[in-house]
């Protein structure tokens, strides 16, 4: 307690000195000239594929009106190419976009976005005024870079393939399609999360012995690593192996994640592979309500009747954790009188331990609270992938068992 005393006062001493010696810069908004019409992109630069986002802010006491189409005909997009502006097709339509006076309003390019943003350059958002007056904003739209475009091509774009190909399955079911979706991705990484839930079962239930050999070499780091090798090396026990299958997982689990989320949207059609029943999938017509009981683009926040999402995927994340964790703090409370080895990593190990503890009741609430304010539909997912965890990590610790006896 002290030590995070004496680190936050250091910490505010701080932050007030810099404040002090570079206050921040005071605007007065009353000096500021704005002109009747601001258009601010989202983002200074996109990469290929990415969804652009226009803002338009009415600085006028009187509407402004953007006339008719998706997107409006006086909000006109063009593109440079050979040393020309090219008006981009407008889509027709008899909806009307007015802007009340001092207000603003954002636009995307959903349906459009593929067919308007299609390679890399040089785009303009305009805006014609009174009179001859215009206002122009560039968009810079350049080819992904290197770790964006390994992200997409190994990670993003196959997850999103297939959820695409499991709505094709399910009938546009989205629920369906996630289930479906969760355990194809599980039973695709099988394997390695296999290797990983059995090193980390056997370096639980090898524990005592650990401890023996600590307690037996206390003081001596280079005999303890040296003895504790032998052991691993006994009963074939990689410690990397409970480490590289998470860092395997992870990049999956994020795009997974964001597919979830985002996925419904039109824009994304840019990265779908190019098979006739993918590529021309239609987004029209999901059914984004699970068996009438639960509205997957909803948060349970803003939708109640779903609260029993969060409420169960936090069980399920609680009986998953006691799983994982049950051999070690069996053998915690076997080995509390035994003596306990000294230096840096019995020490570091010791703590590990008391957190593991302490992890298994936080981390549900905290999954609680993630799935509370997120669509459902992520909250599904989880719920799905736990469930098959639970299972997996059961028969891993019996198979474990029988032969670390």
């Amino acid at each position: 307690m002290d030590k995070i005393l004496r680190f936050m006062i250091i910490f505010l001493g701080s932050y007030l000195m810099l404040m002090w010696i570079f206050p921040p810069e005071e605007q007065n908004d009353k000096n500021i000239q704005r002109d009747d019409i601001e258009i601010t992109i989202s983002e200074s630069e996109y990469n290929l594929g990415d969804l652009v986002k226009i803002s338009v802010q009415n600085n006028l006491d009187g509407e402004l009106n953007l006339g008719t189409g998706k997107p409006p005909k006086e909000l006109r997009i063009e593109k440079y190419k050979n040393g020309e502006w090219i008006p981009l097709f407008i889509n027709d339509s008899d909806e009307k976009t007015i802007i009340a006076g001092h207000s603003s309003q954002t636009f995307s390019f959903e349906e459009k976005n593929v067919e308007f943003f299609n390679e890399a350059g040089t785009y303009r958002v305009k805006i014609k005024g009174e009179g001859e007056k215009e206002f122009i904003q560039n968009i810079i739209v350049e080819e992904p870079g290197f770790f964006r475009s390994l992200w997409r091509t190994f990670f993003w774009n196959p997850v999103y393939n297939l959820f695409i190909g499991s709505l094709i399955v399910t009938g546009k079911n989205l629920g369906l399609a996630i289930i479906l979706l969760t355990i194809v991705i599980k039973l695709l990484l099988f394997i390695p999360t296999q290797a990983g839930m059995k090193a980390q079962r056997k370096m639980q239930t090898l524990q005592p012995e650990l401890e023996k050999i600590k307690a037996r070499y206390a003081g001596d780091q280079q005999q303890t690593a040296m003895k504790t090798m032998e052991l691993w090396k006994k009963h074939k026990i990689n410690p990397l192996a409970s480490i590289l299958p998470m860092l395997l997982q992870f990049p999956f689990l994020i795009a997974l994640f964001y597919v979830i989320q985002d996925g419904l949207s039109k824009d994304h059609s840019f990265f779908l592979y190019d098979f006739s029943l993918i590529k021309n999938f239609d987004y029209e017509n999901i059914i984004t309500n699970l068996f009438d009981v639960l509205p997957l683009l909803e948060t349970p926040l803003n939708h109640l009747p779903s609260i029993w999402l969060p409420v169960f995927v936090a069980i399920v994340q609680f009986f998953a954790m006691k799983l994982s964790f049950a051999k070690m703090k069996k053998m915690r409370e076997k080995n509390k009188n035994a003596p306990k080895g000294k230096g840096f990593m019995a020490e570091m190990q010791q703590e590990f331990a008391k957190m593991s503890g302490v992890f298994v009741y936080v981390l549900p609430v905290m999954i609680f609270g993630f799935t509370l304010f997120m669509p459902a539909a992520v909250g599904l997912y989880w719920l799905i992938s736990t469930t098959f965890s639970i299972g997996q990590q059961f028969a891993v610790n019996k198979i474990v068992d029988k032969e670390v006896q």
